[in-house]
């Protein structure tokens, strides 16, 4: 045990360093996340150096008392994100926040799981591994944001709303999935097992937010003892956490469930304004923390991952969500934008690494502290210059597109604009089908991920079920968004009409039939993924190249063959009258 001298000494030093990490990072541009990283890097245990036979072996030797105030900062840290995610502020975060987020996030942790498969890691480190690299940082694209002066423009409230959507969902899959996959549960009564117990978690948070704090939350605003609130507040984040960890759930959990509670109540503000320079101090030292845990002798064995990493999101990022963004509505430069505005890595991916390395039968956290360490900083550094040349990127996208695929993208965002965007028709009523039944199979895909046996065929039969299901009900639901679409090209009757929404509907079915089919082999051969999406790839530049073809180009031949025909009989018929008139006047027929 460490006497209370060098403990002083050590808290005094991470003060410092923090302090002057943070201050050069600020004057760098850079987020202070990265500069507490690295002064944990530079006074933590793993800093050797020796020059001109000089040593230097870090401040820091002991840090098992600091991981515990690590860990109060990280609860901290998870109990101000929940309290910025209020139900007021979910309700008034438009639908294609939620769409682009849950996309954003599926195909970024896809990538990072491929990722894993192809290094050869264990599942439970690849999940970690997956949400490293998958989580936007909120702070960093804040930051740029005002920056470049962008808190205007449209797309940025459907951009943050979207980051805040895609924090909670990252949440909720590391209470789920990780805890399907840190404690082996494969058979299906502990899955159930597990589930009811996030459940029963879940709906005892819900219970509190409708029930019981909007009745009490005036009396705990009647505190007028600056001392005595703080110490209220302190004892609810600490008691939800301690009743996450008695649900085998991480008690980061509960700390951001209670934050949610507390959201939508008039003491939330006072909540935020006295706890907040607690949290950063905190907060300081769980990031001081994590950069001390980080080896720089393992910086060599982990560069091939930065390489593929780095290039594999920022395509992830701009081209597929920026093309998604494109196709539910937004234009090419407000697509773009958004796409270019997620590249920033930041607390988030630390959360991800923190959690992944301390998790009962991880083996590569020995990896994952470095890899999450130089990934945020590389993403941070590049987000602000990718942010800054978003038109330039966007038109350089646009000069390398073929006719037929432009015109493919804009006949689906036409159709697919009508439904998603906010519009002044009643066209969402019977959208609810919809939401049950990709809530159902998005349920199944996760389930044949992490399952075998009869349950993972059960559950691939449920996704068959949805998807037959989804494709009549979407069939149904395209008719008045077709009706009201702004085509891109004009002149189409109604038959043409609804060859385009045909187009669009096996379109998002196909898409949705590619994820069903990657969750049903991924259990087997994780290759076969990219190969399925690759199939999907090639089917969507052909169906855009028929469809061009078949409302463009034939309608041009239609018209020119018209012209033909009508030409001779402009001649034909005067004279068949003149011939008529000259047998009258001869007395003929």
């Amino acid at each position: 045990m460490l006497d209370t001298g060098y403990l002083i000494f050590e808290m005094g030093i991470i003060m410092l360093v923090a302090f002057i990490g943070a201050g050069l990072a600020a004057r760098l541009g850079q987020s202070v996340i990265i500069g507490y990283i690295l002064a944990g890097i530079v006074i933590g245990p793993y800093m050797v150096v020796n020059i001109l036979g000089l040593s230097y072996s870090g401040i820091i030797k002991d840090i098992e008392f600091i991981e515990q105030l690590a860990h109060i900062g990280l609860i901290l840290l998870l109990f101000f994100v929940g309290l910025e995610f209020s139900v007021e502020k979910l309700k008034k975060t438009k639908k294609p926040a939620v769409i682009l987020a849950v996309i954003n996030l599926s195909i970024n942790m896809f990538a990072g799981f491929c990722l894993g498969m192809f290094l050869g890691w264990p599942l439970l480190d690849t999940f970690f591994l997956a949400g490293v690299v998958a989580l936007s940082s909120a702070a960093v694209t804040a930051k740029v944001l005002i920056e470049l002066k962008k808190l205007g423009k449209t797309e940025t409230e459907y951009l943050i709303g979207m980051i805040i959507i895609e924090d909670f969902l990252a949440i909720l899959l590391l209470t789920v999935a990780g805890g399907m996959l840190a404690q082996n549960r494969a058979s299906p009564v502990s899955i159930l097992f597990l589930l009811g117990g996030i459940l029963l978690f879940i709906l005892f948070f819900a219970f509190l937010a409708l029930f019981v704090i909007p009745r009490v939350a005036k009396h705990f605003e009647k505190i007028e003892n600056e001392e005595l609130f703080v110490l209220f507040a302190l004892g609810m984040v600490f008691l939800a956490s301690a009743m996450a960890e008695a649900f085998a759930i991480p008690a980061i959990i509960g700390a951001f469930f209670i934050g949610m509670v507390f959201a939508d109540t008039s003491i939330s503000e006072k909540l935020e304004k006295k706890l907040l320079s607690i949290r950063d101090a905190f907060v300081a030292i769980f990031f001081i923390s994590f950069g001390m845990m980080i080896n720089p002798a393992m910086f060599p064995f982990i560069i091939d991952i930065v390489i593929i990493a780095v290039p594999l999101i920022i395509l992830n990022d701009i081209l597929i969500t920026g093309a998604l963004a494109y196709l539910i509505g937004f234009s090419a430069k407000a697509s773009t934008s958004i796409g270019t505005s997620l590249i920033g890595r930041g607390a988030e991916s630390v959360l991800y690494a923190s959690v992944g390395s301390n998790v009962q039968g991880a083996t590569k956290g020995a990896y994952l502290y470095p890899f999450a360490g130089a990934f945020c900083f590389i993403m941070s550094a590049l987000a602000p210059i990718f942010m800054k040349k978003s038109d330039q990127v966007c038109q350089w996208l646009k000069n390398r597109l073929s006719e037929p695929l432009m015109y493919g993208g804009k006949l689906v965002s036409s159709i697919i604009k009508s439904m998603v965007m906010p519009h002044e028709y009643p066209i969402y009523r019977r959208n609810r089908k919809l939401v049950v039944v990709l809530s159902i199979f998005s349920f199944a895909c996760m389930m044949m991920i992490v399952t075998s046996g009869s349950m993972h065929i059960l559950a691939f039969i449920i996704s068959v079920w949805t998807l037959y299901f989804f494709w009549f009900t979407m069939s149904d639901l395209m008719g008045h968004p077709t009706r009201k679409a702004n085509f891109p090209h004009k002149a189409l009757n109604s038959s043409e009409k609804s060859k385009g929404a045909s187009f669009v509907t096996n379109m998002i079915t196909g898409a949705l039939v590619s994820i069903a089919l990657v969750a049903f082999v991924w259990p087997y051969l994780w290759w076969m993924s990219i190969v399925i999406l690759l199939g999907y790839l090639v089917y969507t530049i052909q169906s855009m190249k028929a469809i061009h073809r078949h409302l463009v180009l034939k309608k041009g031949k239609k018209r020119l063959a018209l012209k033909i025909d009508t030409h001779p009989k402009a001649l034909k018929d005067p004279w068949k009258h003149r011939s008529r008139m000259y047998d009258r006047k001869n007395g003929g027929m």
